[in-house]
């Protein structure tokens, strides 16, 4: 007999699937890109809008010339962040996650849980490295930005 989607109830459609997993990640992970670019936003002075719109630029225009340009460099931060904290999130993962899906910190869970120790290392030193390089990246940014 074969079982359609309306036997199932709403909410066991959802689990297990990537949607779950991304809407977990928008809400957990939300305020971090929000506070880091309304940071962003508080730094440029109105002036600029008020200079924009003597030239006759739509506030479309405004955001786009003149504020997005500005804010490159808060956005670029704000990604770095949320890729760094989305790499290393672990339980949202391992409750989430689709079915025989596997990320670099679920496999260090697994082998842990296995008590792999010996073959911890390298994986292990991987989320590590994929961890640190935009860090690095990051921190040269600001160290750049702090010079001029």
């Amino acid at each position: 007999m074969v079982s359609s989607f309306s036997d199932y109830p709403p909410e066991n459609l959802l689990s297990g699937t990537f949607f779950l997993l991304l809407i977990a990640y928008l809400v957990r992970f939300s305020t971090i890109s929000i506070k880091t670019i309304d940071s962003g936003f508080n730094k440029i002075s109105s002036s600029y809008d008020l200079l924009a719109s003597s030239f006759g630029y739509s506030k479309l225009q405004v955001l786009t010339k003149v504020h997005l340009p500005i804010l490159l460099p808060t956005i670029s931060s704000a990604t770095i962040l949320l890729f760094v904290d989305i790499v290393k999130e672990l339980p949202m993962t391992l409750i989430l996650r689709p079915f025989n899906f596997h990320t670099l910190p679920v496999h260090l869970y697994e082998l842990a849980e296995a008590e792999n120790l010996s073959s911890i290392g390298v994986p292990g030193l991987i989320l590590i490295i994929i961890c640190l390089i935009p860090v690095i990246i990051l921190s040269k940014g600001i160290i750049k930005n702090v010079r001029h």
